[in-house]
């Protein structure tokens, strides 16, 4: 039976890979996306079809590989976890110090049996930290 830090750990090779299919199978056929924007249902086709576009974007602004950072699970019953991750972004700066900072996202993942799903996904608001350290504009 897979554990939570088992399933984190195909989260971040599915993420450092940016493998569309291997990211979308973490992901329940329907989901709830949280952001600042509010919250939005999902399926797995929608997170597949912007890793593409969010890999271009990364490598146009020179980001390095995100790399996990912290863990922190807490079981809410027999069938759901709260998970809260943290993740380190860097970014390259030819003409100044490289950048990094942490952004924080919360799961909530669901075990049926063996498999295990993110039924809610709540990322950290990486535009909104990109546009104040002037990687992005307004």
């Amino acid at each position: 039976m897979q554990t939570i830090q088992e399933f984190v750990a195909a989260f971040e090779r599915a993420s450092a890979t940016a493998d569309p299919a291997a990211t979308g199978a973490l992901f329940a056929p329907s989901f709830l996306s949280a952001s600042p924007d509010g919250v939005r249902v999902l399926t797995p086709d929608d997170v597949m079809r912007a890793i593409p576009q969010r890999k271009a974007m990364m490598q146009k602004l020179a980001s390095r590989p995100t790399s996990l950072v912290r863990v922190d699970a807490v079981p809410m019953d027999g069938y759901y976890t709260t998970v809260t991750t943290d993740w380190r972004w860097q970014f390259a700066r030819p003409d100044s110090d490289d950048l990094e900072f942490t952004l924080t996202s919360t799961w909530i993942v669901h075990r049926a049996g063996d498999r295990m799903q993110i039924v809610f996904y709540r990322s950290g608001d990486l535009m909104t930290a990109l546009r104040e350290r002037g990687l992005l504009s307004s």
